[in-house]
């Protein structure tokens, strides 16, 4: 009886055992597939950043030479596109918390899942 008892108290522990291993193990695969799910995505988002910051910057130089050549001073026309940029970001800074909101819901989907 002492030994039936023994063994299954062995097979339990066995158990247990393999069952805390493989969780552990699924831990690790679902953090792997978060963080790379989460890199694959900010690689993404850095291209395509970089690409519309060298595109938002060819532009702007043409629209300051542009307006350089309406208002016959080209340092006027770069001021005018320095002030709307500073309007932009001032704007950026009264509407933050609206912004951020939805991003914070956004992403703890993935947090959470």
């Amino acid at each position: 009886m002492f030994q039936d008892l023994k063994e299954n108290l062995r097979d339990t522990d066995e158990s247990i055992h393999a069952y805390v291993e493989q969780t552990r193990e699924y831990y690790e695969l679902k953090v792997f597939k978060i963080l790379m799910h989460l890199i694959d995505r900010i690689l993404g988002w850095f291209i395509v950043s970089a690409l519309l910051f060298l595109a938002l910057l060819l532009f702007s130089i043409a629209v300051s030479y542009g307006l350089g050549v309406v208002f016959d001073s080209m340092v006027l026309g770069f001021v005018v596109v320095g002030l709307f940029y500073v309007l932009l970001i001032g704007l950026y800074a009264l509407l933050r918390d609206k912004l951020s909101s939805p991003l914070i819901k956004r992403f703890s989907i993935y947090y959470f899942d």
